[in-house]
């Protein structure tokens, strides 16, 4: 069994997945506070931002869908790097995925 994974290991490849590039301030030697710092700047510098979807069963789904058109129709779902969602949520994200 492996060693569970730091937050900053976590961070740097989400990161690395991301912006296809490591993190320009990743130094493996520095301490783990340290990485863990450089890594939550750098990702703040990205102003990365997230859709997130809550539950409320089909007609949160529907509200979702509405919500997901507007931000399609005004060419910004591109922003976005991350998806979330819950419940009814989940529904319309999942379709957003696939």
């Amino acid at each position: 069994m492996s060693d569970p994974l730091r937050l900053y290991e976590v961070l740097e490849e989400e990161y690395e997945r991301l912006q296809d590039h490591p993190s320009p301030s990743l130094k493996l030697d520095d301490p783990a506070e340290e990485r863990l710092k450089n890594i939550v700047r750098e990702n703040h510098k990205k102003q990365l931002a997230a859709i997130c979807l809550s539950g409320g069963g089909i007609r949160r789904a529907t509200f979702g869908l509405g919500v997901l058109q507007g931000l399609a129709h005004n060419k910004l779902l591109k922003r976005f790097s991350y998806l979330s969602t819950v419940s009814g949520g989940g529904y319309v994200g999942s379709w957003l995925s696939a």
